[in-house]
Formats: structure tokens, C-alpha cells, sequence
């Protein structure tokens, strides 16, 4: 989080896509920046959390499925990913020590469903 904040000059972030929101939403809501958004779509539990710190950044917290998804939404929202990374304003934190090949894809699969920590990036380079 120190890091987080240090790289946003103290400001925060000003979207979180939340993949384990049972473990990480109460420290999201810590380094949101003001009237920032987390947008949870990936939880395995209950959590606690201190509401006070969503009402003084008026930020907001929303949950999504993409189990209703049809292949066109999947396209439009592929499409703005790369657009919004091609801009430069989308800029995703990619920290692993473990980068995966298709023919390793199977261990990648094991180590996934392995982990039980609440941080972790798996890379599959498809070159």
C-alpha cells in the first residue's frame, strides 16, 4: 500500500478492479483516491469493513458479474482495454516471479488454484 501511495504522489488510485474483495476491500478503500471507484468482481468471503473511510473520499464500491456476458460485450470491453492501455492511462501492476509458456499452461492451472494468499499475478507469454 506505502508503495502504491508513493507512486501516485499521495493522491491514490482512481480504480481498483477487486479480484478477492474478502481479503484486499478494506485496504482498496484505503488507498482510493478521492471519489475514486473499486469495482469488485471476485470474492470468497465475508468482510468487515469501516465505511467512514468511503463516505470522507466520496468513493463508491460496486460489484459485477461477467457470467451474463454475450460476445460482443466481451469484444466492446476487450477492445476499450487495449485502447485505454494504448493511451497510457490504464497502466496495470504486474509483479510476478513466475511467468508460464502454453505448454506450461497446466502447471499455471495447479498453482492458481494452490494459492491461497491474496496476492499473485500469473504471466503466460504467448509468443
Amino acid at each position: 500500500m506505502e508503495k502504491i501511495m508513493e507512486d501516485t504522489g499521495g493522491k491514490g488510485v482512481d480504480i481498483i478492479l477487486e479480484m478477492l474483495a474478502n481479503v484486499n476491500l478494506q485496504s482498496d478503500l484505503q488507498i482510493m483516491a478521492q471519489k475514486g471507484r473499486t469495482v469488485v468482481v471476485g470474492n470468497r468471503g465475508s468482510i468487515e469493513i469501516n465505511p467512514r473511510l468511503m463516505m470522507v473520499k466520496e468513493s463508491v464500491v460496486m460489484g459485477c458479474t461477467l457470467f451474463g456476458t454475450n460476445s460482443d460485450e466481451w469484444k466492446e470491453m476487450g477492445e476499450a482495454v487495449v485502447a485505454a492501455q494504448a493511451e497510457g492511462w490504464l497502466r496495470p501492476v504486474v509483479s510476478t516471479a513466475k511467468e508460464y509458456t502454453l505448454e506450461t499452461a497446466s502447471d499455471a492451472h495447479r498453482d492458481i488454484i494452490g494459492n491461497t494468499g491474496s496476492k499473485g499475478n500469473i504471466v503466460m507469454r504467448v509468443s
